[in-house]
């Protein structure tokens, strides 16, 4: 919850960033006495996003370390369990090897995760900035955006691919690793 709540002020920050910029550049051209007022704003807006942004990164990657180690523990436990003569028949570093692998993945592939919940609000205020500055022409750009979708769609699956292939031959070496320790 802290997570979403520092990156929903980070969110809202980067979107006010955009106005101070708007407002800054407008009293180049008509309010040189306002000059100084925009550009202490949009330094202060920086840095309390930048700040913003490293804590919500730091509390992501602390949040998914701890389920890290809580999945890791699980297994661990898991893999104590196991008899004696099924542990001889899996090596404990090939599961442990494994482990690290996928939670490496999973940590890569969540780490994102919580921008499901601000990238939507982002996009709107960005669009009815544009709306209020173009008019309905901001909707061609956010077409276009729309359109390339299968394209970015397309490069995640090729790269899905490429993932899965690295995956198996990691296996297949770990296999080849684990036959030639024991014999």
């Amino acid at each position: 919850t802290l997570i979403i709540i520092s990156l929903s002020f980070q969110v809202a920050l980067r979107n006010l960033t955009s106005i101070i910029i708007f407002q800054l550049l407008d009293s180049i051209i008509q309010r040189p006495g306002d000059i100084y007022k925009w550009g202490g704003g949009l330094f202060a807006a920086i840095v309390i996003a930048s700040l913003m942004t490293h804590h919500a990164y730091t509390s992501n990657a602390n949040s998914f370390n701890s389920m890290k180690s809580a999945l890791t523990g699980l297994i661990y436990k898991k893999v104590m369990k196991v008899s004696m003569f099924s542990i001889h028949k899996l090596s404990i570093g090939k599961i442990i090897n494994i482990l690290a692998n996928d939670m490496n993945i999973f940590q890569a592939e969540t780490f994102y995760l919580f921008q499901i919940f601000t990238v939507p609000l982002s996009v709107a205020f960005y669009i009815g900035i544009l709306w209020n500055i173009i008019g309905w022409h901001c909707l061609i750009g956010l077409l276009g955006i729309f359109l390339s979708m299968p394209v970015h769609s397309k490069i995640n699956s090729s790269v899905t691919h490429l993932r899965t292939q690295r995956n198996r031959i990691t296996d297949d070496r770990m296999k080849l690793t684990n036959m030639a320790v024991e014999g």
